[in-house]
This record gives structure tokens, sequence and C-alpha cells, in this order.
């Protein structure tokens, strides 16, 4: 999603409020009100509150702290991992010796596979 379209879908939500009006409490409620309540990723978020930044530098008529508006991390997810039962049987399926002498020395060395 482009910068134009995450201010559009910000400036639409606040249609009937004046540019010069909104605050950064409408900010948060945008976030809250559209942004979580669709699911939308903290990318997305991010997206949103860089448009409006952008946006605001042409327009200076404005209520918004831009350096008070909060900026969500994005989760840190860990990869999926294997059971030793599973590791195991991969190591006893592998058929060449060298892959599974590999294999091995990932898995004693404490490396995710």
């Amino acid at each position: 999603m482009t910068y134009s379209e995450a201010l559009k879908s910000f400036l639409v939500f606040y249609r009937e409020k004046p540019i010069a009006e909104i605050t950064n409490e409408d900010v948060i409620e945008y976030n809250n009100e559209y942004i979580l309540k669709n699911n939308l990723s903290a990318s997305y978020q991010n997206q949103t509150i860089n448009s409006i930044k952008l946006f605001l530098k042409i327009i200076h008529d404005s209520k918004i702290v831009t350096a008070a508006l909060h900026r969500p991390k994005n989760a840190k997810t860990l990869q999926n991992i294997l059971s030793k039962e599973e590791t195991f049987r991969l190591i006893d399926l592998t058929t060449n010796l060298i892959h599974k002498k590999l294999l091995a020395l990932i898995y004693s060395s404490g490396l995710r596979f």
C-alpha cells in the first residue's frame, strides 16, 4: 500500500472533520477504530503515520504533534522448529553420510533447522 492510499484512508475516516482540527488523539482513535479492528499490520500503521507526517509538512496549520505519534514495532516471531523426534527421524532418513554428519553437528550445536 502506498502513502497516498494510507493517507486517503485516514482522511476519509475523518471526512466530516476539518484537517486543521485533527489532533494526535484522532490519530490514536483511527488506529484503534480502523487499523486494529480490521487486523491491519504494524507496517500499515507505520505507513499511515509516515503519510500523515509527510502530508503535514505541506499543511502547516495542524494540531498534530508529529514527534509524539507512537510507532508500533513489528512483532518478532520465532521460526517453527522441529521436535526432537522429527529431528532424529530426519537425520536417520538421510542416506548421504556427510549430510547425516552435518545434520547431527547442526543439531548438537543447538542451531535451529
